[in-house]
């Protein structure tokens, strides 16, 4: 791959990383032997329940979701890595990613993105990332001449 186009990926994922990062704090207040343990029995609509709890939080319904297929590494040498296959649809935007959590990182592993079946650039994902998340009222300030005098 051409370095430019791993540096696009690279970007992308981070983009991405970034996005999901609420998701991934309210997944760690899940039990981790639980989520684990519904990995390794591959009861996968369960991780599907957690999931959805924790992205109904930050994103409109059906733009992001769980694809029902992950895994965990756990060795006795590394830490522990939960995998989750997700996807992402906004804008005409589509993503097909993996979210790697461990006990305090969210990363992406991108499998395929696309807008409209072609290349998405880097403006194109952020405005479908920004047209997917919900808007929550500790986010808006309204502008000092429009707060009132006391």
């Amino acid at each position: 791959m051409l370095e430019s186009a791993s540096g696009h990926v690279a970007v992308q994922e981070k983009l991405i990383a970034d996005a999901i990062r609420g998701v991934a704090i309210e997944l760690r207040a899940v039990d981790a032997v639980d989520l684990v343990s519904y990995i390794h029995a591959s009861k996968f609509a369960n991780v599907g329940d957690l999931i959805d709890s924790s992205i109904e939080l930050h994103f409109k319904p059906g733009t992001l979701r769980f694809s029902y297929s992950g895994d965990v590494r756990l060795d006795w040498f590394g830490k522990p890595v939960v995998g989750l296959d997700m996807e992402f649809h906004a804008g005409g935007v589509a993503v097909f990613f993996r979210m790697m959590l461990d006990a305090l990182t969210v990363g992406v592993d991108l499998r395929h993105i696309s807008r409209g079946g072609g290349a998405c650039s880097i403006a194109q994902l952020e405005d479908a990332i920004a047209s997917a998340r919900l808007i929550t009222n500790n986010r808006y300030r309204p502008a000092p001449d429009k707060i009132a005098a006391r």
